[in-house]
């Protein structure tokens, strides 16, 4: 292992003179000194003592110049190579990838590094005699300039974000630092600029708050914007005593397209939708998407006096209204809707955002309610009602899991009076309200979906009580019979519903009656047809003369003529006469016969 030598001159050609002189020396003192005594005094010049001297004069000196000089002349050089390696890493530091401009104190450009010439476009022999100014965006005004200068003059560094302009005219974000530099009299000699592009940075930044605050398809502001642009409108209502308004829109049957016609048209008609809806408006007012098929649009600064303010709301709702009822075509093909438009007037800060906000959307409502493409205003009265249905719904959805709901038997009698059976009728016990009426209860639960549990709840309840009756010698002839809606019985696995009951209560599917409505047959008279052939394939009995009286019932209505088919006895012919068909075909008059037969019977006919 190599040990640090304490003096690093020795190595040099100067250090091996100064040490072989030095021995050299010492060897003659040794040689005088011993043989000092031997020699006679005579022999012996006295110049010879003198030479003594000087040498030993000399070994007392050299050390001492070594450290003076030598030593001196290492630290200069030590020093000199640590400048070197100083000025070695400025000059890397210089090359970084910021952009570096070096100036005087008048600002003129000395120096610039290849950072500056790849970011800005200048090279250095177009920038060096330059100002800065050359980059100047146009974007900062002088009292932004003038900000920055005092901030140099007083604390000797600045940075900040600034706009600057490249040589090609593009305008761009950068991050710029500033530092002064001065001599010892603390005046300013130069200042050096350190400065990175940060496009890049600010895009992102934008990515995100696009991300956050507007919706991704249509480019619309989202809630979040929404109520953010809505307290402003309010507080400006407030400051400026004016009226606003909020308009709730929402789509006619735009559900149908996206189940007919698939997602992707249904976005293309949600972005035209929002084109048109920003042309109907001022530049000042707000259209967000809430949702869905819904829009929001925030309309400020409308008449002072509330009567002309729902005039002017209603006005631009109209036109909305107009716009959106003209054709769309969403790839070349046309389609057709229209909006239900709900309008809440307020001003100032006398009402919430979000009171706000559930008084347009019940106003919007109250437009379905009225028959769709219609403008209403929020009404106090429409409003309550709402509320009203939002805390029974609420209560109805734990009726079934809390065991409120009951069954009652309406009692079936043949014409003799005798007993053969019932229709179950669904009744709510209310824990605080009592007996909720059916006509109260039923329209909500068929509006909400919540007819699906509770219909199959019914069907379940009624099947165990056959069940419970099979062992009874007094009611095992009974049949019971369940209504069943339209909602209830649309579900493709409504018939395998029906299976799956008989198969847990074991009972016999001929004591089952389904009571259905005329809605299901206008809705959809193939599938209702087929279910009930299921139905009755498996033995259970359904109401076929609803489908027969509403056929003929809206036959009669259009002005058609119509015959009913496979009429096979008496009874079926006087039900259909009594419910205006007076055209039959079946074997209760005729089968079919050849050609010659058929002609033997129509004569018989005709003199008959």
């Amino acid at each position: 292992m190599k040990h640090k030598r304490s003096f690093p001159l020795l190595g040099t050609p100067l250090g091996l003179v100064i040490v072989l002189g030095s021995l050299i020396t010492l060897v003659e003192l040794w040689i005088m000194i011993v043989v000092h005594d031997a020699l006679v005094p005579a022999i012996v010049p006295e110049s010879a003592w003198e030479y003594f001297d000087a040498v030993l004069l000399t070994l007392l000196i050299a050390p001492s110049l070594y450290f003076l000089v030598f030593r001196k002349m290492q630290k200069d050089i030590t020093e000199r190579r640590q400048m070197e390696a100083e000025l070695r890493i400025a000059a890397i530091a210089f090359e970084s990838q910021e952009g570096m401009t070096i100036t005087d104190a008048n600002r003129v450009i000395l120096n610039v590094n290849h950072a500056f010439t790849r970011i800005t476009g200048y090279s250095a022999g177009e920038a060096i005699g330059q100002t800065p100014a050359i980059l100047k965006s146009g974007r900062q005004d002088d009292a932004f300039y003038q900000a920055m200068w005092n901030s140099l003059n007083r604390d000797q560094y600045w940075q900040g974000e600034i706009w600057n302009k490249r040589k090609d005219g593009e305008i761009y974000p950068e991050w710029l630092s500033i530092t002064a530099v001065t001599d010892e009299g603390d005046r300013v000699t130069h200042y050096v600029g350190a400065f990175s592009d940060i496009s890049r940075h600010k895009q992102a930044e934008e990515t995100i708050h696009h991300l956050a605050f507007y919706d991704s398809l249509t480019r619309l502001p989202n809630r979040r914007l929404l109520q953010d642009r809505l307290q402003q409108t309010l507080s400006s209502s407030a400051r400026r005593q004016r009226h606003g308004a909020i308009l709730f829109i929402d789509l006619d049957n735009f559900k149908e397209l996206n189940n007919t016609r698939g997602h992707g048209i249904g976005d293309l008609l949600l972005i035209e939708v929002t084109g048109r809806l920003q042309a109907c408006v001022r530049t000042d007012d707000t259209v967000a998407r809430q949702g869905g098929d819904e829009f929001v649009i925030i309309l400020n600064d409308l008449s002072a006096a509330s009567e002309q303010a729902a005039v002017q709301a209603e006005g631009i709702a109209e036109k909305i209204r107009n716009a959106i009822n003209q054709p769309f075509e969403p790839q070349g093909r046309e389609y057709l809707t229209s909006p239900s438009i709900g309008i809440c007037l307020f001003g100032g800060h006398n009402i919430t955002m979000d009171e706000l906000l559930k008084r347009a959307d019940t106003a919007m409502y109250q437009a379905k309610q009225s028959g769709r493409n219609t403008i209403r205003f929020f009404d106090p009265a429409t409003h309550a009602a709402m509320e009203t249905r939002i805390a029974l719904e609420t209560d109805l959805r734990r009726a079934v899991p809390e065991n409120q709901l009951r069954l009652y038997y309406q009692m079936q009698v043949d014409h003799t009076g005798c007993i053969h059976g019932a229709e179950v009728l669904l009744r709510w016990q209310h824990p605080k309200q009592g007996l909720v009426s059916p006509l109260q209860f039923i329209p909500l639960a068929e509006d909400s979906g919540l007819i699906l549990p509770i219909g199959y709840w019914v069907l379940e309840t009624a099947c165990m009580k056959l069940k419970a009756w099979a062992s009874d010698p007094s009611a095992r002839h009974l049949q019971l019979a369940v209504n069943v809606s339209a909602r209830q019985f649309r579900p493709p696995d409504f018939v395998e519903q029906v299976c799956a009951v008989l198969d847990a209560t074991g009972i016999d599917p001929a004591k089952l009656k389904l009571e259905l409505t005329e809605s299901l047959v206008l809705d959809n008279v193939n599938d209702t047809i087929a279910k009930m052939q299921a139905l009755k394939n498996i033995g259970v009995k359904t109401s076929d003369a609803v489908i027969v009286q509403t056929i003929i019932g809206m036959a009669n209505n259009l002005g058609l003529n119509v015959i009913a088919e496979g009429v096979e006895t008496q009874a079926q012919r006087d039900f259909l006469e009594r419910h205006g068909c007076p055209n039959y075909q079946g074997y209760l008059f005729g089968k079919p016969v050849p050609l010659a037969e058929f002609e033997i019977l129509l004569l018989k006919n005709k003199r008959g």
